[in-house]
């Protein structure tokens, strides 16, 4: 937490520079080697972070789709050696952390370009179950799911998958337009109904 708040006040520091009319070169060039410093084993932990993610994503979303698809999830780390003259151009920073990126590949295709409704919301909740997978494996409790109004938006067989994947002991906090919609494996949870809201 605090290399990252470190990083920030520098990338703050040196994005006005960037901004700014004229700025000092050598300032630049010091709070350059600064962010790169600071930023780069950032970047390694995200990367290792990803890593564990993006495998037990897969296995969610394999379980989800009945194993007729795949998702793979990869980390793309932001450059630190840049044009500066571009940056001064444009008048923000081109480097860091902030150009990190996540590219997501359902089948092989990219999924911002490719993929369904209905792959798209598979994913999500994939990346929400490794979520809480990396979670406990880190030794904490497991957290509070909430799931707004997602089975509704999923075909029967996805939503038992779904529910299969709340890991044992979490608490899971569900809202339903339709009752029908609650798996099976679900039918002992405790429900609360909320009446129509009528129109005055």
């Amino acid at each position: 937490i605090h290399a990252f708040l470190r990083y920030r006040r520098l990338a703050g520091q040196r994005q006005a520079l960037v901004a700014a009319h004229n700025p000092d070169r050598s300032l630049l060039c010091l709070l350059t080697e600064q962010m790169r410093d600071c930023g780069e084993p950032l970047q390694q932990h995200r990367r290792r972070l990803v890593r564990r993610l993006a495998a037990h994503a897969a296995r969610a979303y394999r379980e989800i789709s009945g194993g007729s698809e795949t998702l793979e999830l990869t980390y793309n780390a932001g450059p630190w050696h840049v044009d500066v003259e571009a940056e001064l151009s444009a008048g923000r920073t081109l480097m860091g952390l902030q150009r990190d990126s996540l590219r997501f590949l359902i089948g092989k295709h990219d999924a911002r370009h490719h993929a369904s409704e209905g792959q798209l919301r598979s994913a999500a909740i994939a990346i929400r179950a490794a979520e809480i997978a990396v979670l406990r494996g880190a030794g904490q409790q497991s957290p509070v799911v909430l799931v707004d109004d997602v089975f509704g938006e999923l075909d029967p067989a996805r939503r038992a998958a779904l529910a299969r994947l709340i890991p044992p002991g979490a608490q899971l906090i569900a809202t339903v337009a339709d009752g029908r919609w609650i798996p099976e494996t679900l039918v002992n949870a405790h429900l609360i109904q909320l009446p129509l809201a009528r129109d005055k």
